[in-house]
């Protein structure tokens, strides 16, 4: 499940500025997760329901504590640059976020992709 939602989420590149809102125009590989999400959610992004019958521990076996911290996450990985992906919705649109990092403190950017219905 973990390798499926990282490849999903690194399918393609970012889309084109002309596709996307300011707020998805603001995300800036290597900025600190924390406040890249902000303009986001001003911007009436949501978290993606959880369409699932598992709870964060499950989606991220190996981090919860990223999970449990941010209800967009999907899934992370227990080894390596530490990459997860988180998503979120708006409008039918699907907006999918890569981050590294260890803590959940020190996660960053790292990519994303936006899909339009």
């Amino acid at each position: 499940m973990v390798l499926a939602a990282f490849a999903l989420a690194m399918a393609t590149g970012p889309a084109s500025a002309d596709d996307i809102d300011d707020s998805v125009a603001s995300l800036k590989k290597d900025a600190p997760y924390a406040t890249a999400r902000l303009p986001l959610f001003a911007a009436g992004w949501v978290p993606a329901p959880e369409d699932r019958e598992s709870g964060p521990e499950a989606r991220c076996s190996f981090r919860t504590d990223i999970c449990l911290a941010y209800p967009e996450a999907e899934a992370c990985s227990g080894t390596g640059m530490g990459y997860c992906a988180f998503r979120f919705e708006k409008d039918g649109a699907a907006l999918w976020i890569t981050t590294v990092g260890e803590p959940v403190t020190d996660l960053t950017v790292y990519d994303w992709r936006l899909e339009r219905p």
